[in-house]
């Protein structure tokens, strides 16, 4: 299947862990609803996977060789002995063995912060609000419009900012990598939750987590992801599974 080289580039730098956030919420959605740009997608993950995996096909490729100069194969052997049944057998188990380590070895090497926090991450929906009524303020406005240094001018002006406010200004402070500040105000946002009923308490703890996964937090980050995926009523469980958090445990 073709690819324009301006898709390609795009794929690439997705799977490299190259884009920004805002870059990753426009590519996750066009995935979604571009079939080609899904399937040219498919097609060079798997392209890439199969560079990692050729040594292990020729391995592959010379225990078959041997078993079937020793008969195995041979339409005119009318019986195979057990034991070469069973040595075939174990040396189809030993490839398979080897296709497997090589996958994670795979895996390990695409192991990075930046990938697993593409992976992951999904923008925040400023479309609607959950309590507060002020959607239609200015800090919201300017999040729509990916203004987020305007957001922020704006956040530190507002005296006692609402929930609405905070959610958005902490994805601003973690769309402009200030993490530190992005870390703190989803923090606030959540302890407000414990003595209020905060409407963005678990998005707060969703972008929480993945502060701390960028700030290279990884003990932390994989605590909190953990909480998340024990508690089906979040939404965002679904997107911490186990397999996603023994990565993040994995990192160093």
């Amino acid at each position: 299947m073709d690819m324009d080289s301006n898709e390609q580039q795009r794929i690439i730098k997705y799977l490299d862990g190259e884009m920004d956030d805002v870059e990753i919420g426009m590519f996750k959605n066009d995935l979604n609803t571009n079939n080609n740009l899904k399937k040219s997608f498919e097609s060079l993950n798997i392209a890439r996977l199969t560079v990692q995996m050729a040594g292990l096909q020729q391995t592959v490729a010379r225990v078959m060789s041997h078993e079937k100069k020793r008969g195995i194969n041979s339409p005119s052997q009318k019986h195979i002995r057990t034991g070469q049944l069973i040595k075939f057998v174990l040396a189809a188990a030993a490839c398979a063995a080897l296709v497997v380590i090589g996958v994670n070895r795979y895996k390990e090497t695409q192991l990075t912060p930046a990938s697993l926090y593409n992976e992951a991450y999904t923008p925040f929906d400023a479309s609607g609000s959950r309590g507060a009524g002020d959607i239609g303020d200015s800090v919201t406005i300017a999040f729509r419009e990916k203004k987020f240094d305007k957001v922020i001018t704006l956040y530190q002006q507002v005296k006692n900012p609402t929930a609405t406010a905070k959610i958005i200004a902490g994805s601003a402070y973690l769309q402009l990598s200030d993490l530190q500040n992005a870390e703190s105000t989803f923090s606030s946002l959540i302890n407000q939750g414990l003595t209020n009923t905060s409407p963005y308490r678990d998005d707060a703890k969703y972008y929480l987590a993945l502060t701390l996964l960028k700030e290279n937090s990884f003990e932390r980050a994989a605590g909190l992801m953990e909480e998340i995926r024990r508690n089906p009523a979040n939404p965002y469980s679904v997107k911490f599974t186990i397999d996603f958090i023994g990565r993040v445990k994995q990192l160093k």
